[in-house]
């Protein structure tokens, strides 16, 4: 079975979100995506039995070096001393706002969010060639 590449990005956003605990699963077999986790999920039928064979865990962000990693990969396409400046960004709290409102005074917002998007889906489609999971990609 093929799931579409936004199916497989919308469960890995859901579960890589930081302030609940959250989680996707996809059906190898049948392709089906189950949510766990916030009461907000719509009604998905059936319990399933998550710990069988067929089901696979989609991976929180930070298992993919998508979360801090992922920016300091694109620091080092920068001018040395902006990437120390994102090197000082987060060494403190509130990292990603500061992040965000640097981005925007260098000019690189639009280059980050490009940069992001290419690396995000490379790591997605690898992930998922190495669970047997067919992904088509529009």
């Amino acid at each position: 079975m093929t799931i579409s590449f936004n199916d497989l990005e919308d469960a890995f956003l859901w579960a890589s979100v930081d302030f609940v605990d959250t989680e996707a699963w996809i059906n190898r077999v049948t392709g089906q995506i189950y949510y766990v986790g916030d009461d907000s999920i719509p009604e998905q039928g059936e319990p399933v039995d998550l710990h069988s064979g067929n089901w696979v865990k989609v991976p929180h962000k930070n298992l993919l070096d998508l979360g801090s990693n992922l920016v300091f990969e694109f620091a080092e396409t920068l001018p040395s001393d902006q990437y120390d400046e994102i090197r000082f960004i987060f060494r403190r709290k509130g990292a990603y706002r500061r992040f965000r409102n640097y981005l925007v005074a260098i000019g690189q917002l639009d280059n980050w969010h490009t940069f992001e998007a290419k690396i995000t889906k490379t790591r997605l489609l690898s992930w998922a060639e190495q669970n047997q999971i067919q992904v088509s990609v529009e």
